[in-house]
Parts: C-alpha cells; sequence; structure tokens
C-alpha cells in the first residue's frame, strides 16, 4: 500500500502593503510598541500643551491589531510554548489542516496567545501611558476576544457602515458572529469593565456626504 505524507512551508515576510501605510508594526513586539509611543503619543503630548487632557480628552485607536488570516509574530512561537509546552513551529500543520492531530486544541491555544499577547503588550502600555498623562484611552479594534478592549477607558465598536435599505435580517445574518458590529455587545463590554463611556464608529467610508435628519 503506497503511503502519502503532506509536507507544509511556512514563510514570513514583512507587509509592505497596508492599505494606508504599506508597512506596519508588530504590535506585540514591546520595543515597536515603545518607539510607537515615543513618535506618535508623545508628539501629540508636547504639540497640544495643557489643552492635551482638558481640551482633548483622549486618544483614538482605530483597528490595531493583526494582519491576515493567520496573524504572525516572531514573538508568538516563544510565548506560544512557554504557556503550553510545546512547540507551535513543529506543529504549523494544525492552522492550515483540519485534520492534522488534535488541529482544535493547537488553534484553540495559538489564538489565545494572540489574544493575550496583543491585550497585555499592545493596548496596556498604551493605556497605561494614557493615564499617567492624563487622557483616556479609545479604542475601536477588531480581537480575538472583546476581553481585548479591558485596558480601554472607552471601548468602542464599528456597525452602522450600511446605507438605508439593506434588511434588518441581513444585517442579523451578516454581523450576528461579528461582535464589534453589534452596539449591544460593546455597551455590554463597558459595563462589565466599569466604564462609563462607550463609543461606537459610524458614517464613515460611505464614499461621499450623506444628509443627517432627526
Amino acid at each position: 500500500m503506497r503511503s502519502t505524507t503532506t509536507s507544509f512551508l511556512a514563510f514570513t515576510r514583512e507587509i509592505d502593503d497596508f492599505k494606508y501605510f504599506r508597512t506596519y508594526l508588530d504590535p506585540v513586539n514591546t520595543d515597536a510598541v515603545q518607539c510607537f509611543i515615543d513618535t506618535t503619543y508623545a508628539p501629540y503630548k508636547a504639540a497640544l500643551g495643557e489643552d492635551f487632557g482638558k481640551t482633548v480628552k483622549g486618544m483614538f485607536g482605530d483597528e490595531t491589531g493583526f494582519c491576515g488570516r493567520w496573524p504572525w509574530s516572531p514573538q508568538i512561537p516563544e510565548y506560544f510554548e512557554k504557556k503550553f509546552g510545546f512547540s507551535l513551529l513543529e506543529n504549523l500543520g494544525a492552522l492550515a489542516d483540519a485534520s492534522y492531530p488534535a488541529a482544535r486544541r493547537i488553534r484553540y491555544n495559538y489564538f489565545q496567545c494572540v489574544h493575550e499577547l496583543l491585550r497585555d503588550r499592545y493596548h496596556k502600555p498604551l493605556s497605561e501611558w494614557c493615564e499617567k498623562n492624563n487622557i483616556r484611552y479609545v479604542t475601536e479594534v477588531p480581537s480575538v476576544r472583546m476581553s481585548n478592549q479591558m485596558y480601554s477607558h472607552v471601548p468602542a465598536g464599528d456597525p452602522c457602515h450600511d446605507k438605508l435599505g439593506l434588511p434588518f435580517s441581513a444585517v442579523i445574518d451578516r454581523d450576528f458572529q461579528v461582535l464589534r458590529q453589534n452596539p449591544k455587545v460593546i455597551s455590554a463590554m463597558a459595563r462589565q469593565f466599569n466604564r462609563r463611556d462607550s463609543l461606537i464608529e459610524s458614517f464613515h467610508s460611505i464614499a461621499g456626504p450623506i444628509p443627517c435628519r432627526i
């Protein structure tokens, strides 16, 4: 009987086609995150002076996260192995092939690492910087778990992309499992994290001005 084997080849490369800036930071690399704070947040504070934290009360982070179906960073394998006691690199086939031995467990563990790294190495340092500088950290971000926004002083979501006429049933069918597009999820998250405010990002990406009538 002929036996068959499957080989998986995995490659990494730096992003050069991100939609706004072409390149993109590694959001779980602590040095990269600190550089982002030093070159972006700190200059705003210097430029705004006494208005920072008074007239300007928050810094808004929009859609910061990993790119691609299978988020990756050189930081992930070491974190994964320390947390779960076995090598992710030796089991990458589980991400591509659902029939791989223990694929469900490996995938769950992998996404748990992605979640924890992004929450603790990106959002937490930015939130702590904002608290230290008397300003609120506001986020509307994709996430593996909605608790990714636990360090946001104003958690946010992203519904209301649609023009008039889209049936409500279509919205439910499409967005039911996309939690950041569900306003009730955002308000529930604010309550769970004991946040006074939440925010919904609306009326953007519509290719032109629209009238707002009340």
